[in-house]
């Protein structure tokens, strides 16, 4: 089991940075270095609001990653989405989980190992749509480009990995989204993993209006969530590279696959 701890990491030989320069006003009185996540309030199952507490998958997987580093404690706080990540822009918190789009990777370093990896191959959509079969035919963006893509706003991995050409609707949010493409029949497919939409769409009574399709042609479509820590932080590189470490500990591997079964 790899421990690792405040002083080791600043002895860090590679850091190429004075110890007195790290960790500036973070320390507390239990002598903790605290690093203040920004986490979504509203993607669950992977990471909610619930009763004022972050909650789901990935502030789990926090959680246990930074139990077994000894001087260092997460503070997880759930925002909205788009704030959270204009905060970890801006440096108004010290970090995120996420996908590291290529916007992202200009304001945060990220660990190089990620956190967590699901699968977004799936279109889903109405199960009364007038072309669900034609949708379970798609065997390319060719054959995408002839529907509507409802995206939420926002989404690196959209942006970056689904192509322009293909005709697409915004919604603001999960939520709205959701409404939109069941309830009011606007836009004719989503890109998801399918354990997360099925959760919402239990979540919000539309699970029996839904249907989807396994493809195998969206590029990039196991998305890594990577810990990402703002660049307004001196030590960015330096903390990212030390999560690395405690990503790939046996410790953190077995309470990851505890966590995840959980779900």
């Amino acid at each position: 089991m790899v421990v690792l701890t405040r002083r080791s990491f600043i002895k860090t030989g590679s850091m190429g940075i004075a110890g007195a320069c790290i960790f500036p006003m973070e320390l507390g009185a239990s002598e903790s270095a605290i690093i203040n996540f920004a986490m979504s309030n509203g993607g669950p199952p992977l990471s909610y609001q619930h009763a004022g507490h972050s909650v789901g998958i990935i502030p789990d997987l926090l959680k246990a990653l930074f139990k077994n580093i000894s001087g260092f404690e997460a503070k997880l706080t759930p925002y909205p989405w788009r704030r959270a990540q204009n905060m970890v822009k801006f440096g108004a918190v010290d970090a995120f989980c996420t996908y590291p789009s290529i916007a992202r990777q200009k304001y945060a370093a990220f660990a190089s190992l990620p956190l967590y990896t699901l699968d977004m191959g799936y279109l889903v959509f109405r199960k009364d749509h007038p072309k669900a079969e034609a949708l379970k035919r798609v065997k390319n963006y060719k054959d995408l480009a002839r529907f509507n893509f409802l995206s939420e706003r926002g989404i690196g991995w959209e942006i970056d990995n689904i192509p322009a050409f293909i005709n697409r609707t915004f919604a603001p949010d999960m939520k709205s989204l959701l409404r939109l493409l069941f309830l009011r029949n606007i836009g004719d497919f989503y890109v998801a993993n399918i354990q997360q939409v099925q959760y919402l769409a239990k979540k919000s009574g539309y699970l029996d209006r839904m249907d989807f399709a396994k493809v195998d042609f969206i590029t990039n479509s196991k998305v890594d969530y990577h810990i990402g820590i703002s660049r307004k932080r001196s030590d960015a590189e330096e903390l990212a590279q030390m999560l690395f470490t405690q990503i790939t500990s046996t410790a953190f591997g077995a309470a990851k696959e505890k966590i995840l079964s959980q779900y």
